[in-house]
């Protein structure tokens, strides 16, 4: 398994019948210096463009957590612009970045960021285009470079009931 769904997998599956669904996942190699957020790649994903789910987006370098270095981000969209018939793009609820700023610390730091930083998704299309971005930071991210793994994921709403239906 994955950090995502060892991290997560037993929150998402319990408490009101609440599930995940992989979507999408490849490993990207990213590296990055500048300070400007570049987009690495847009991916069009079938079903990311929805009311009825939310999606995440789950980055990981696939070394795990280095001192000095980015891990990774889970970005959070909850969409309510298809059930509005809205078309325009639905930029992130919110993202988390993860960084191992010591070397034995353990776990990697968290900062929740709504600008975005490392490596993260942004924005999702009306046509299911998840772009991914690279920006470096100082202090958000240190060192930016690694095979990270991507993965998408639909999440159920609890009880499969959208506040947006």
């Amino acid at each position: 398994m994955k950090l995502f769904d060892l991290a997560v997998a037993s929150k998402l599956s319990g408490g009101g019948g609440s599930s995940y669904t992989l979507l999408y996942e490849e490993e990207i190699e990213v590296s990055t210096s500048s300070t400007s957020a570049t987009t690495v790649k847009e991916i069009t994903i079938d079903g990311t463009w929805t009311s009825s789910k939310i999606i995440v987006v789950s980055i990981r370098d696939n070394e795990g957590a280095r001192t000095g270095y980015y891990l990774g981000s889970d970005t959070v969209f909850v969409n309510d612009s298809p059930s509005l018939g809205v078309t325009t793009s639905l930029t992130k609820l919110v993202c988390y970045q993860y960084i191992a700023k010591e070397a034995n610390e353990g776990k990697p730091n968290v900062v929740t960021s709504t600008s975005g930083a490392g490596f993260f998704a942004d924005r999702i299309t009306s046509g299911g285009a998840v772009r991914l971005r690279k920006k470096y930071n100082a202090t958000d991210t240190l060192t930016v470079n690694g095979t990270f793994h991507v993965a998408v994921y639909a999440l159920d709403w609890p009880d499969n009931i959208s506040p947006f239906a």
